[in-house]
């Protein structure tokens, strides 16, 4: 009995010393301390437009947010996380990839909205997290 006893335990300290270098040994899915590697979720930015007054969108308003979104989408310039309007703003939050996006996304903005006034804001809401690489957004209509 004590010999079955000890035998159990071995092999469980077997299978957690395996387990524990097993782990060890795989990199990180954000490891990005190697030299030209990328991180494993896109940025996201929030564009914040400023309409005229403490309007909260109107029909216009929402015509011009519907050709922005499908633009961005049709020009690869992000994925769309969340859109809407506050107290005198439209938002449009963006999930990207690249620097080059930004570029993207402000030449369709001149291109849809011309002499829009906007930002880019770097905090998106915390209600809003990116997408696990690979996977793909639903954005309710």
């Amino acid at each position: 009995m004590l010999f079955e006893l000890m035998r159990i335990g071995a092999v469980i300290a077997v299978m957690a010393g395996s387990l524990a270098s097993g782990c060890a040994e795989k990199p990180s899915v954000n490891d990005s301390s190697k030299e030209g590697s990328e991180p494993s979720r896109p940025a996201i930015i929030r564009i914040v437009f400023d309409l005229p007054g403490d309007d909260i969108g109107s029909q216009e308003d929402q015509a011009i947010l519907s050709a922005l979104k499908d633009a961005f989408v049709g020009g690869k310039a992000g994925e769309i996380m969340s859109s809407g309007f506050g107290m005198g703003t439209m938002e449009i939050v963006v999930a990207i990839d690249s620097d080059e996006s930004k570029e993207v996304i402000r030449r369709i903005i001149g291109d849809v909205y011309p002499g829009a006034k906007y930002r880019f804001v770097a905090d998106a809401p915390k209600s809003v997290q990116p997408p696990p690489n690979g996977s793909r957004a639903v954005i309710p209509q």
